[in-house]
């Protein structure tokens, strides 16, 4: 398994906080269009995407994560086991198993959350990473995410 961190056919974003002030609470989405991501990366000479995992969201340092999911827009066609986590650390943290073959939402089923089992802390910047089980080339999927600031640097609005 790769982890690969570009971003061919889609874009993940900045790792910067996009709330500020009193609106520190922020909802995060990419859409994963792997259509269009076979098709950028074949243009860019990149390699075809099998069991790799991608960077799909950036997060800063200093986020409490209140919850992942991944949404299927559209079907692969075939086997499509998507995991989301986080690449070096636990690649099924937040989902483990979303059936990329079936409509629908699978959010927050991995072990990824502390204690509480309610959220998940990020001292450091990271990012949170979709893990290819199998090779996907036609399903859209949305990885989406509930991202709190608790840095003590966004006071300002």
């Amino acid at each position: 398994m790769a982890a690969l961190t570009d971003s061919h056919g889609f874009d993940k974003g900045s790792a910067a906080h996009p709330a500020k002030g009193q609106t520190r609470i922020s909802y995060a989405e990419v859409v994963m269009d792997f259509a269009a991501i076979t098709t950028a990366r074949a243009a860019a000479g990149a390699s075809v995407l099998s069991t790799d995992s991608l960077q799909v969201i950036s997060v800063p340092a200093n986020t409490l994560v209140l919850a992942v999911g991944v949404t299927t827009e559209t079907v692969e066609g075939g086997t499509a086991d998507i995991d989301i986590g986080t690449t070096g650390g636990d690649p099924d943290l937040f989902v483990d198993g979303a059936n990329g073959n079936a409509l629908g939402t699978t959010a927050c089923n991995g072990v990824g959350f502390d204690g509480d089992n309610q959220s998940h802390y990020f001292a450091a910047a990271d990012t949170i990473d979709l893990l290819c089980n199998n090779a996907l080339d036609t399903c859209k999927v949305k990885v989406w995410a509930v991202l709190v600031d608790c840095s003590s640097t966004n006071l300002s609005g």
